[in-house]
């Protein structure tokens, strides 16, 4: 009996713990809910299925939409909003397009030397385009 008892003091332990990350998850949940680009209509826009058996089951309720891009969508739950990595994506992209954007991104493995064919070793000079002041940009390699 004493084992029995320890168990459900274990248990009551353990439900409390998961009703603390349910009640955050449901707080993060709504409010990405409220805030994604992807919600319209109350459904998540992002996710499309051809059929009604595809929808993963617990994303939310099953939705077919004839609008100008038909298909099966989810009314989705906010636990399932709360677990979404579609955010850090869609911030990872914007990274990713600033990066590429940059005058020199990929300079270091496009560029080689005329003198003596080295790649990788470059610096430049850098012109603001406001004040035109000039800054050296690069690594000075170590004399040898």
């Amino acid at each position: 009996m004493a084992d029995d008892l320890q168990r459900i003091d274990s248990l009551t332990q353990t439900l409390s713990e998961v009703s603390i990350i349910i009640a955050a998850a449901q707080k993060l949940g709504t409010y990405r809910h409220e805030e994604c680009q992807h919600h319209k209509d109350g459904l998540c826009r992002f996710w499309m299925w051809n059929s009604q058996d595809e929808i993963p089951k617990g994303i939310g309720e099953p939705t077919y939409v004839d609008d100008e891009d038909p298909g099966w969508y989810a009314k989705p739950s906010t636990l399932y909003c709360a677990m979404c990595a579609v955010p850090v994506e869609d911030r990872v992209d914007d990274i990713e397009l600033d990066a590429l954007s940059t005058p020199l991104w990929g300079a270091g493995t496009q560029i080689a030397c005329e003198n003596c064919g080295t790649k990788g070793r470059i610096a430049t000079l850098v012109k603001c385009t406001k004040c035109g002041h000039v800054t050296f940009w690069g690594k000075v390699p170590k004399k040898e």
